[in-house]
């Protein structure tokens, strides 16, 4: 899985190199979990509130920053193989975050920013794989529990 990372902001005490290792484990986790092609690729960029209200007034109209937005090339597909069938290697599309938020959100909620970044990239991958929380019941019941599965799995591995 190829996993691209952008940085257009510095947090004060994060190293960029570590943090974009992070970003690659859990994006790649979450992909899997997801049911991505092993060989698709993704991009994650890292921005301030500034450039995320920017993006969410363009693509959302709304004027606000938010904490992460996912734009998938599947529009809306879910992945479904039959079992034992890969499907070809394809670019599932971008993930983004808005690093400032993330920190807020962090110091709210009483954890870790390296927490936070995790669970806003699960959130934001499971959408490029076509799972949805604001479509119905069913699929908002089965894309909090492929997260809480990815969040655990990070968590065993020491990752979050």
């Amino acid at each position: 899985m190829e996993i691209q990372v952008q940085q257009h902001m510095r947090m004060p005490g994060v190293d960029g190199r570590v943090l974009a290792r992070l970003v690659r484990r859990v994006a790649c986790e979450a992909l899997k979990t997801g049911g991505a092609p092993e060989h698709s690729e993704t991009s994650i960029v890292l921005v301030d509130a500034e450039e995320m209200r920017e993006l969410n007034c363009r693509y959302r109209d709304i004027d606000r920053p938010t904490d992460v937005l996912a734009f998938s090339m599947r529009d809306g597909e879910e992945l479904a193989l039959p079992q034992g069938q890969s499907a070809p290697a394809e670019p599932l599309g971008d993930v983004i975050v808005s690093l400032e938020t993330a920190a807020a959100q962090a110091r709210e909620s009483g954890h870790s920013l390296r927490r936070e970044i995790a669970i806003l990239l699960v959130h934001g991958c499971l959408h490029l794989v076509g799972f949805d929380h604001g479509v119905g019941r069913e699929r908002t019941m089965r894309m909090r529990k492929a997260e809480k599965t990815c969040l655990e799995a990070l968590e065993q591995n020491l990752v979050v």
